[in-house]
């Protein structure tokens, strides 16, 4: 298979990590296949080309993979083997998995540990080249640290206690607080 176009296909484009990601290819130069969920009405960014299929069906997804150099995919998905060994014989030569900081010494009863787990197993078995991205966490908004609690409240604590008033300010939605503090770190795992 050739790649003239050395596309790369992002899986989650329209999100904030695959978004990102997706804009700063774009930005590169490099041609993005923005995987959407079917029916989906979210915008991926512009330049990407929109292809409609779902990471939990093999079928659908192989209409994406044509011209596709690397692959970037989220953790958790039923088939992970399969759809490896699909890129793979799509000549797909990279693969980037964007998994979690909980999995060195995690908790196998806990779901989701286990689903990045079986995921990354699913990847350093593919064959292809591969990158496993763990970061510590995310946040949603346009400022690392904190998180929207509610209308005009951003959280200093991402915890599941964030509404506490010890753990809160309030601030206009459009103007977040200046982020200050350490941010979260990702480590990544190449073969």
């Amino acid at each position: 298979m050739t790649h003239d176009d050395d596309a790369v296909l992002v899986a989650g484009a329209t999100g904030n990590v695959g978004g990102a990601l997706a804009r700063q290819l774009l930005a590169a130069g490099r041609p993005v296949r923005a995987l959407v969920r079917p029916g989906s009405t979210r915008p991926v960014p512009a330049g990407a080309v929109a292809v409609e299929a779902d990471l939990t069906d093999r079928a659908g997804l192989r209409r994406a993979y044509a011209g596709v150099r690397a692959a970037f995919l989220l953790a958790g998905y039923p088939d992970m083997p399969g759809i490896l060994a699909d890129l793979r014989a799509a000549g797909v030569e990279r693969v980037v998995l964007l998994s979690s900081g909980c999995v060195p010494g995690g908790d196998l009863d806990n779901a989701v540990v286990r689903f990045n787990v079986v995921s990354e197993a699913a990847v350093r078995d593919s064959g292809l080249a591969w990158t496993v991205l763990r970061p510590s966490g995310f946040m949603s908004t346009p400022c690392n640290g904190w998180i929207n609690c509610g209308p005009a409240t951003w959280c200093a604590n991402p915890s599941p206690t964030c509404r506490s008033p010890s753990s809160t300010r309030t601030t206009s939605p459009r103007s977040p607080p200046r982020c200050s503090g350490r941010r979260g770190t990702t480590t990544a795992v190449t073969a």
